[in-house]
C-alpha cells in the first residue's frame, strides 16, 4: 500500500471560524494539518449543494442569503438551530474570503504541490444535503426552480432521494459545464468525480438504463480532462468515488469498470456512504475485474461504523480504523483513502471523534508495515445497494440448538505472539450463558472473565474470548458459536494487541 489520500470536505475550515480568522495566513497553514505521516495525496472537495468558490455554473455557497447577518441567520431558520451557527459561519467566511480575492482552493493547491501532495480536486456529482427542504437558500437555483429536474419528488424523509436525475440532458450539461470550469480554472494533477455524495442519480426503476447515461457522460468528462491537459501540458487523471460493490454499482446505474476498460478513469475509490465502513470490500474482486489496466484502486474509510442496519451507529476510533487499514493493505489495495476524517469537527456535526487521534492514525495506516498497536476487527456491512435492494448484512445472526453460527473476519497479517481475542455481543444478557462453544478455525477459545468493553462498540451482553496464536493465520479467519439455547448476536470483532 502506497500511502494515504485524504478527502477535505468544503465547509470545515469555514464552519469552524469566524471572518475575523480569514486571514492568507490562517487559510495556508490549513493545508499543515494533513501534509504530515503517511499523507500522499489530498483531494479538496469544491462543492456541495453550491459551489465553495464564485463559480460561473453553480452559484456559491454565500448566494441567495443576503448582505447582514440577521438576513443570513434569518435565512438559515429552515437547517434547525444544531447546524446553523455552522453554516452561518460557513457562509461570512466564504463569501469574505472571496470578496478579498482570496481563493482558497489555488492557495492550497499551490501548497499541496509544493509539499508533495499534488494539486487535486473533488467535485461531488449530486450532493444531497437538505433535500428533504422544500425551500431555503441551502439549495442551488436550478434544484429550487425545476422540481422536474429531480430523480424524486414525493419522497422526503431522507435527504438523499431528491436528488438530480442524471437521465435528464440539462442536468448532464449542468455538470460537465462545472467540470470544465474547475479544469480551466485550477491547474490540476487529478480531478475526483464522486458519485458518492450522494449515491443516487436516476428514477427509481430507470437505474439500469442509467449505466449508458453515465458512461456516456464520463466519455465526455474524459473528453474535458484531455482538452485541458493538452492546455497544460501535462497529465491530468480523472477519478472517482464509487460503491465498494460493483453489483451496487450496476445497481445504482454506474459501471465503473466499463470506465477503466475505456480509459476514461484512471483511479477508483471504493466507498461506503456514510453510515458505516465496509469491514470487507473485495479488492481482490475489484483487482481481477481490472486485470490488464493500470487503474489505482483505493480502500476508502468512512468516519463511522455500524454492524448492522438500523443498529447504533459508533464514531471509528483509532484501534478499529487500525484493523480496516490493517485489512485493506493485507488485501492488495493501492492506497487508503480516509473519508470524514478531520482535525478538527464542527460542532454540530454528527461524527463527534477524538482530534487527538487523527495524527496517530496518519502515522499508522497507508503502507505494508506491521501495525503492531492494539486493533480491532469489527464486524460491520455494505451501507450500499441498489435501490430497492435489501442491505446483506452477516449480523444480527440467529442461533438455535440447530444452527451454528458462523462470522468470517479478514484480520490483514497476524504478527507473531499477538494478543487475539474474540469479542461477541447478544441480544440479551442470558443468552451469554447459554453458549456451548466457540472456535475459531476450528479451534476451541475460552472466555476471559475480567474482559472490560472496547469504545466503540456495546458497553453490555458481551462475552470476549482469548484465541490461542496457533489457531490463527493471516486473511481470513473463521468464528463458529454453537448455542444451547435459541439466542442473538448483535456485534462480533477480533481484536489484536
Amino acid at each position: 500500500m502506497d500511502g494515504i489520500i485524504i478527502n477535505v470536505d468544503n465547509s470545515t475550515f469555514f464552519m469552524n471560524r469566524t471572518p475575523d480568522d480569514m486571514t492568507p495566513a490562517e487559510v495556508d497553514s490549513y493545508v499543515d494539518n494533513y501534509a504530515q505521516g503517511n499523507v500522499k495525496e489530498v483531494f479538496w472537495c469544491v462543492n456541495a449543494r453550491k459551489a465553495a468558490f464564485d463559480s460561473s455554473v453553480i452559484e456559491p455557497t454565500w448566494a441567495g442569503y443576503g448582505e447582514t447577518d440577521e438576513e443570513i441567520m434569518e435565512a438559515l431558520a429552515c437547517v434547525g438551530d444544531k447546524k446553523r451557527e455552522a453554516i452561518f459561519n460557513k457562509i461570512r467566511c466564504a463569501r469574505k474570503l472571496s470578496r478579498n480575492g482570496i481563493d482558497v482552493f489555488e492557495r492550497w493547491l499551490h501548497i499541496s504541490r509544493q509539499k508533495g501532495l499534488g494539486a487535486r480536486l473533488s467535485i461531488r456529482m449530486n450532493d444531497a444535503h437538505f433535500t428533504y427542504l422544500d425551500e431555503g437558500a441551502v439549495h442551488s437555483t436550478l434544484w429550487l426552480k425545476k422540481p422536474e429536474l429531480r430523480r424524486t419528488d414525493y419522497l422526503r424523509e431522507s435527504q438523499n432521494w431528491r436528488t438530480f436525475d442524471y437521465a435528464q440532458e440539462e442536468i448532464q450539461n449542468y455538470f460537465l459545464a462545472f467540470i470544465d470550469e474547475v479544469l480551466g480554472r485550477y491547474d490540476l494533477d487529478t480531478l475526483e468525480l464522486d458519485w458518492m455524495r450522494h449515491n443516487l442519480h436516476f428514477r427509481p426503476g430507470f437505474e439500469e438504463e442509467g449505466i449508458d447515461i453515465s458512461s456516456c457522460f464520463m466519455e465526455k468528462a474524459h473528453e474535458l480532462v484531455i482538452k485541458h491537459q493538452k492546455k497544460r501540458d501535462h497529465k491530468i487523471e480523472l477519478a472517482v468515488r464509487v460503491p465498494t460493490h460493483y453489483e451496487a454499482c450496476l445497481g445504482l446505474g454506474l459501471d465503473p469498470i466499463l470506465w477503466a476498460r475505456k480509459q476514461y478513469v484512471d483511479r477508483i475509490s471504493l466507498t461506503p456512504l456514510f453510515q458505516s465502513c465496509d469491514s470487507d470490500i473485495p479488492i481482490r474482486v475489484w483487482k481481477t475485474l481490472l486485470s490488464g489496466s493500470d487503474v489505482m484502486l483505493a480502500g476508502c474509510l468512512e468516519a463511522n461504523l455500524m454492524p448492522y442496519p438500523g443498529a447504533e451507529r459508533y464514531p471509528n476510533a483509532l484501534a478499529s480504523v487500525l484493523g480496516q487499514a490493517a485489512s485493506l493493505a493485507h488485501k492488495g489495495a493501492d492506497k487508503l483513502y480516509l473519508f470524514n476524517f478531520f482535525p478538527e469537527y464542527p460542532k454540530h456535526s454528527m461524527i463527534q471523534k477524538d482530534p487527538t487521534e487523527f495524527p496517530h492514525i496518519l502515522n499508522l495506516t497507508g503502507t505494508d508495515e506491521p501495525i503492531t498497536e492494539p486493533r480491532r476487527h469489527i464486524v460491520t456491512y455494505a451501507d450500499t445497494v441498489a435501490y430497492g435492494e435489501k442491505h446483506y448484512s452477516v449480523l444480527p445472526l440467529h442461533l438455535d440448538k440447530k444452527i451454528i453460527g458462523k462470522i468470517r473476519i479478514h484480520v490483514g497479517t497476524v504478527e507473531p505472539n499477538a494478543n487475539a481475542r474474540v469479542i461477541l455481543g447478544f441480544k440479551n444478557a442470558s443468552e451469554c450463558d447459554d453458549l456451548e462453544w466457540v472456535r475459531v478455525n476450528g479451534r476451541i477459545s475460552k472466555e476471559v472473565a475480567d474482559a472490560k468493553p472496547l469504545a466503540p462498540g456495546p458497553t453490555e451482553h458481551l462475552l470476549t474470548l482469548s484465541v490461542e496464536q496457533s489457531a490463527l493465520h493471516d486473511g481470513y479467519n473463521v468464528i463458529e458459536v454453537s448455542s444451547k439455547k435459541c439466542a442473538t448476536i448483535t456485534w462480533a470483532e477480533m481484536s489484536f494487541s
